[in-house]
């Protein structure tokens, strides 16, 4: 028997093909298996999974949907995208920048006051150092602000588990915000589009309200005065 299977020409090569259409069977079906849950859970009913959630909240959590009183519940999409656009080490190395022209600005300011005589000092002094004294301050503001930012963006990332890119150690803000662009440009589209559907169905259903208002009004009129149709 092995004898008679050694002499089938390339014996080797068509058991190695025959047992790959095997190995590629289950290989096939377990990719189209997880592709098909993918895309069952992303896209159901002819729905992606942002129509469902906009759906659901306008259907479920919004009381004044389809009015105008009905508020979009996420920030606009234009600020999501100008977050993302937004460069920490930029703004660090602006308020640096900012930081050394205050203070060069300000010694050249005292140096006019101290080879200045007294008749030409006023107003520049007083203006000058009311200029200096609050620029300082809307500095140190903004470098709080920045502070205070980072803090935020960081505590956003912990709390979603966002992970760095392959290959990079730090999560930019271009990262995570334009993600966040997309899903609310897109939740914005369908809120519009299911806010108008939804008002659509206010109005027909108060038609059809006052519609059988009306019908029950003339009802109740035949029975107060059966001979009305008669005259």
């Amino acid at each position: 028997f092995l004898y008679e299977l050694s002499q089938i020409p390339n014996f080797t090569e068509r058991a190695q093909c025959i047992i790959f259409q095997s190995v590629f069977s289950e290989g096939i079906t377990a990719v189209h298996r997880k592709v098909d849950i993918i895309t069952r859970v992303s896209k159901d009913n002819g729905i992606n999974l942002v129509d469902y959630v906009v759906i659901y909240y306008l259907r479920h959590c919004d009381k004044e949907a389809g009015t105008d009183k009905s508020i979009f519940p996420l920030p606009e999409p234009q600020d999501f995208f100008q977050a993302s656009q937004v460069k920490f080490e930029d703004l660090i190395k602006d308020l640096r920048k900012l930081k050394r022209d205050l203070e060069a600005s300000e010694k050249q300011m005292k140096l006019v006051c101290r080879e200045s005589s007294e008749e030409h000092l006023q107003p520049f002094k007083e203006k000058l150092e009311e200029f200096f004294q609050k620029a300082k301050e809307e500095r140190n503001k903004e470098e709080s602000c920045l502070e205070n930012a980072q803090k935020c963006f960081e505590e956003t990332v912990e709390y979603f588990g966002i992970k760095p890119k392959p290959g990079e150690k730090e999560i930019s803000p271009n990262y995570v915000f334009t993600v966040w662009y997309e899903f609310c440009s897109d939740f914005k589209t369908i809120w519009k589009r299911e806010s108008k559907s939804i008002s659509k169905e206010r109005i027909k259903v108060a038609q059809q309200s006052v519609s059988k208002l009306t019908a029950e009004k003339k009802v109740e009129t035949k029975k107060i005065n059966p001979t009305a149709s008669l005259v």
